[in-house]
């Protein structure tokens, strides 16, 4: 079975001679102000608390494109796409002449 994303972070982290952090009791939010989006915060706790999970992501569906977040049949982060080029940005409108 392969490691999970947690697993392969602390990896790396050890290879590169990181000391190994400490859990620190409690709950921590970490919150985006690019995007809103409605959820419960109470819901996205006791999902979080009932998976025993190391960290918990709100994802949203923007109409903007953005990055995307691949995620498996269980809902676990599996990977990272970034955002397409913008056709505003001027290093794409020159590669599209």
């Amino acid at each position: 079975m392969e490691p999970s994303l947690a697993e392969q972070l602390r990896d790396l982290a050890r290879k590169a001679g990181a000391p190994p952090r400490p859990r620190v009791p409690g709950t921590r939010y970490a919150l985006n102000g690019d995007v809103w989006a409605r959820f419960s915060l109470r819901e996205m706790a006791r999902f979080h608390q009932e998976r025993a999970a190391v960290a918990t992501l709100a994802l949203a569906r923007t109409r903007l494109p953005w990055g995307m977040v691949k995620t498996d049949g269980f809902g676990r982060v599996v990977g990272f796409v970034e955002a397409p080029p913008s056709p505003y940005d001027r290093e794409w409108s020159r590669l599209r002449l």
